[in-house]
């Protein structure tokens, strides 16, 4: 099954935004459903001023909430197994 990426930003701006917030939230996430996610950390997504930012599967989520970023990352994962079953 092919793997999620998920890239947050952990650049200064971000990190005073509540990136580790996020950063919790995706280990929790990656513990429930493992070898699912491809995590990469970033110094800058270039959008400073609208963080905290995660590039998931390609997505800028700009200002984005832990438990926003939960929803987003569950709802993904549910979509592609729902792939996974139909072929």
């Amino acid at each position: 099954m092919e793997k999620i990426t998920v890239e947050m930003c952990v650049g200064t701006s971000c990190h005073l935004y509540g990136a580790l917030d996020l950063a919790q939230v995706i280990e929790e996430v990656n513990m429930k459903y493992p070898e699912r996610l491809e995590i990469i950390s970033r110094t800058c997504l270039g959008k400073c001023g609208k963080g905290p930012n995660v590039l998931l599967a390609g997505k800028l989520l700009e200002r984005i909430t832990p438990e926003e970023l939960r929803n987003e990352i569950i709802q993904l994962l549910r979509k592609k197994e729902k792939e996974n079953e139909s072929r």
